[in-house]
């Protein structure tokens, strides 16, 4: 069975992109924000990894991270968050907020692809 991905992201563009990226190896799951992701998770859906971009419309990704961080029952799924903003402070802020990585945009595809593969990896030598 396939691992699940979520990807969030509000440029569909990119949204498309990752989801083609990926959904050769994984099952996607592509949402548009932050408030849709967590209806989906909600539905209980429980994907293996998360990709998701620090700038959304409505509640920012950060944002997004810190309750998924703070419901204790998602707490263990990794986050790669992507950003095009360079600054150190907004990387710093994710990953001391318990993102797994954090990717620059624009980002080489098989660099992104090869971290999220061993995040997943890693997840599952964990729980194994």
């Amino acid at each position: 069975m396939k691992k699940q991905l979520l990807i969030i992201d509000d440029n569909p563009m990119m949204g498309g992109f990752l989801t083609q990226l990926f959904g050769k190896q994984y099952d996607t799951q592509w949402c548009s924000n932050a408030e849709e992701a967590l209806g989906w998770l909600l539905k209980k859906n429980m994907p293996d990894l998360i990709i998701s971009d620090y700038n959304l419309t409505g509640m920012s990704g950060l944002d997004f991270l810190n309750q998924l961080r703070n419901s204790g029952f998602y707490l263990d799924i990794p986050v790669v968050m992507l950003s095009g903003d360079s600054k150190s402070d907004k990387r710093i802020e994710c990953l001391k907020s318990g993102a797994s990585d954090f990717v620059m945009k624009p980002f080489n595809p098989t660099e992104l692809e090869l971290k999220v593969d061993k995040l997943i990896e890693t997840q599952l030598s964990e729980t194994a």
